[in-house]
């Protein structure tokens, strides 16, 4: 698994025979669509005529009576031969790929062009083509499914084709004692859903999505978990249940909103969104809004704009206006109508929340929450001992959190609190230690509680980009605010003021380069190895020298893909205002730690070169 950043592709040498291994997928496997080929387009290879000798195809010819389209080529004459190139340039797919990626890192690092030494000078316009950077990915697609990267935003990964399928394929087949949380409905009409959605929107008065469509289920790596698993996502920008969803999103919220020996015990319920049965959703939301409604004399709840209000007569003449029974039946047409696609198959998932509906985190936290509150209710007859297990308790949606002397009491407790199909799964190996949403909570030997500031991001093994470059096109003062901000998050999570420091200070902290994100090459005539390659790290960002020595020393760089030319790619030997028979290049590590950059302009290839 490969991740990378919007601004920075992380470089990795691929073994071809690895990005082979990918593509082969099993047809038919169960569950899963069978693999079809389709007819492919001609333009996918490019014929060419750049060499000497080179002329046009004889022939080209494509068979289409098979499974799959068979293309043949014929090339004639004294000699004839054909040259096949797996990408654009006949190199071995390891270095190819990297070429490629950095292509795209190029481009996602979209600083204003400067000079480099006053000589490479450079013009977007004249390098970047959209058209040639999506034919590029698509490339990358045979091979390999790019996602966002679990709690870290503005990152992507690059997972193996075949073991993402794998993972989906065990996802759609999830089954329990209850029956399987997904499955396949192909022979219902999408548009009959559809139109079924909107219709049930409508009676409430709510606009439906324009051009609306049923969401797709796809899942994202969790980075941080070791060994890595995926969060499965169902949603789309443009659902048709999404209208309805951000109106009870709106409501629930409303609700909620009324209403020296210990040891940590953190976890989260694995099957909270997958397994928990409906109809317990449905039992314990009804109870919840039956009692909300009646602590506050009302029958009806208006709905205008962001703001949201019971109203005891129906006597709104503005906003729309619910019964507790519409709120009731909205939840239970969301549960029911949760569809979604996936490899050409429209799959309903008949247990479990829908990650991905806007409602869905306030569904999952009050549903907890009524568990939480009916068994204290029925048990308080129990009085100090209980509270006692329950006291320095607290969880977030599906996240839970305990410390105390009594934790074996507690873990007693909670399954008989929570329904029998959810499962807690303990996340902190160390008693005394875990992390917590954004903190670290410790307890020390004395007993005490300690507290810092913790991303989950830190135990990636990669790079993470979290912040826009201060050159982004943004406002300055958006910049400025996000810094100022940071700096209260980590003085409110600090108990102690050197962790404040130390997290203070790497806002501002550059990481150092990997030496491979700038790949030296040796290609041209009179190419050489460099003289020397140091790094400086005293200052604030690691600084790179290059240099190369010889009779007219000179140094080519490129930002990608092809070489910078004569008129402002080489830097020359007397470029620094001395004749010494040595060129030399510097580079400066950026920010993020994931690119060299040289006049703000992102460095991925150099060469040394001088005359014999």
């Amino acid at each position: 698994m490969l991740p990378t950043s919007i601004r920075a592709v992380i470089v990795a040498a691929l073994l071809a025979s690895w990005a082979d291994a990918c593509m082969k997928v099993t047809p038919g496997t169960p569950g899963m669509p069978a693999t079809q080929c389709k007819m492919c387009s001609q333009d996918l290879i490019m014929k060419t005529t750049r060499t000497a000798g080179a002329k046009e195809f004889a022939t080209d010819t494509t068979d289409v009576t098979g499974a799959c389209a068979v293309r043949t080529l014929t090339c004639t004459g004294l000699n004839a031969n054909i040259e096949a190139n797996i990408l654009d340039h006949g190199k071995d797919k390891t270095e190819l790929l990297q070429k490629e990626l950095l292509w795209i890192r190029a481009l996602n690092t979209a600083y204003p062009f400067e000079t480099i030494n006053n000589k490479l000078r450079m013009r977007q316009h004249e390098y970047v083509q959209i058209k040639s950077l999506t034919k590029k990915v698509s490339e990358l697609h045979r091979d390999f499914v790019v996602t966002m990267v679990d709690k870290a935003s503005g990152n992507y990964a690059f997972t193996c084709k075949k073991l993402y399928l794998q993972f989906m394929e065990k996802e759609l087949n999830t089954q329990s004692d209850d029956g399987k949380t997904y499955e396949i409905k192909d022979r219902l009409d999408p548009v009959s859903i559809k139109l079924n959605h909107e219709r049930f929107t409508r009676s409430f008065g709510i606009a439906v999505q324009t051009e609306g469509n049923l969401p797709k289920i796809y899942g994202i790596p969790k980075m941080h978990k070791n060994p890595i698993k995926f969060r499965f996502i169902t949603g789309a920008h443009d659902s048709t249940l999404k209208p309805l969803s951000i109106e009870l999103q709106k409501i629930l919220r409303f609700l909620h909103v009324q209403n020296k020996r210990s040891e940590i015990f953190c976890a989260d319920f694995s099957s909270l969104f997958t397994n928990l049965p409906h109809n317990v959703v449905k039992e314990k939301l009804y109870y919840l809004i039956d009692l909300m409604f009646k602590n506050a004399g009302s029958e009806y709840i208006v709905v205008q704009g962001t703001n949201v209000r019971y109203d005891r007569n129906n006597s709104s003449t503005s906003g729309r206006s619910y019964h507790k029974n519409d709120l009731k039946g909205i939840i239970e047409f969301i549960l029911r109508n949760s569809f979604a696609y996936y490899g050409g198959n429209l799959y309903q998932q008949h247990k479990g929340i829908p990650q991905g509906n806007n409602a869905s985190p306030q569904i999952a936290d009050l549903t907890l929450a009524v568990m939480e509150y009916q068994y204290i209710r029925n048990n308080i007859h129990s009085g100090h001992p209980l509270s006692f297990s329950l006291n320095r308790t607290f969880r977030y949606i599906d996240d839970l959190f305990h410390i105390s002397d009594k934790k074996d009491e507690f873990v007693r407790i909670t399954t008989d609190m929570y329904h029998h199909s959810l499962t807690l799964e303990q996340t902190n190996t160390n008693p005394k230690e875990s992390a917590f949403l954004d903190m670290s909570i410790k307890v020390t030997i004395t007993g005490a509680v300690q507290t810092s500031l913790y991303n989950k991001t830190d135990d990636y093994s990669f790079s993470v980009v979290r912040y826009p470059h201060y050159e982004s096109n943004i406002p300055i003062s958006m910049g400025l605010n996000t810094l100022h901000g940071e700096i209260i998050r980590i003085f409110r999570n600090c108990s102690l003021f050197e962790h404040f420091l130390e997290r203070t200070r790497q806002l501002a902290q550059c990481k150092m380069c990997s030496q491979d994100l700038i790949m030296k090459t040796t290609r041209t005539a009179g190419a050489k190895e460099f003289a020397t390659d140091t790094t400086d790290v005293t200052g604030a960002c690691a600084v790179r020298t290059l240099t190369c020595t010889g009779l007219n020393a000179n140094i080519e760089a490129s930002y990608f893909e092809p070489f910078i030319n004569e008129e402002g790619g080489v830097v020359s030997d007397a470029d620094d205002g001395v004749t010494d028979m040595v060129a030399r290049f510097t580079v400066t590590c950026n920010a993020a730690g994931t690119a060299w950059l040289n006049s703000n302009i992102v460095i991925t290839r150099l060469e040394c070169a001088s005359d014999p």
